[in-house]
């Protein structure tokens, strides 16, 4: 297989969202989708070992070069199934004399892993497989105490609407802390599609994403390295 991906761009429900492919298109379909802050270059080392296949690894809304969902919505779990549904009929159309296209194996890493269990659900037997990395089951609310969560929600609503953008810090130099979480070789690859330069601002960076991220910064060390404060409690549905 071919390491060196093809671009490609959907658009669906007024969002366009951006991909990147391995391998022939007339191949079965593998659509694979990154986990909370990443993007579609998650899967660079693994997508050109998925021999013949046809790898579709998917920037997710508001991240990678996908694009912002409106101010007033959401990134819950569920909310790209109706528009991964309409890119998978795309690439369906696009070569349903070559291949049954129609037909897609799934494989998610950490919250893409629970965005693909869901989409596995929505897809029923179009979905032949599913591969989960580092994946947990969506988690779900205490049922006796939906007045708590409700508030909950609310307040955190507020706080997502006047978040402030985040700004990395070129090459910071972290400790070796139990919090920091080293990524080599791997978490340079993300640079491309997660960081823009911003030549006039002290840092350097800005982070691109548009995921209702962290309190704190996410920093990148000079060894490939990325530390951010208790992300995984944004992970809950």
């Amino acid at each position: 297989m071919n390491h060196h991906p093809v671009e490609r761009r959907f658009k669906t429900s007024g969002l366009e969202y951006a991909a990147l492919c391995w391998g022939d298109p007339t191949q079965p379909l593998v659509i694979a989708l990154h986990g909370w802050l990443d993007n579609a270059l998650s899967f660079v080392k693994l997508a050109p070992l998925l021999n013949n296949h046809y790898v579709v690894a998917v920037d997710l809304s508001g991240h990678g070069l996908s694009s912002w969902r409106s101010v007033d919505s959401t990134y819950h779990i569920w909310d790209d199934l109706p528009q991964l549904v309409d890119v998978i009929d795309e690439l369906a159309a696009d070569y349903q004399t070559q291949r049954n296209a129609a037909k897609v194996a799934l494989v998610g890493h950490s919250r893409g892993a629970s965005v693909a269990t869901l989409l596995a659900c929505a897809l029923g037997e179009r979905c032949t497989s599913l591969t989960l990395i580092d994946g947990l089951l969506p988690a779900w609310g205490d049922k006796q105490n939906g007045a708590h969560q409700l508030r909950r929600f609310v307040d955190q609503r507020r706080g997502y609407m006047s978040r402030k953008a985040r700004f990395l810090h070129r090459f910071m130099i972290l400790p070796n802390a139990e919090n920091s979480m080293v990524l080599p070789p791997i978490a340079p690859s993300f640079w491309p599609r997660g960081v823009s330069r911003k030549p006039k601002r002290v840092g350097g960076y800005a982070a691109i994403q548009d995921c209702m991220a962290p309190r704190r910064s996410t920093s990148i060390t000079s060894n490939g390295s990325k530390s951010t404060s208790s992300w995984r409690r944004r992970f809950s549905a």
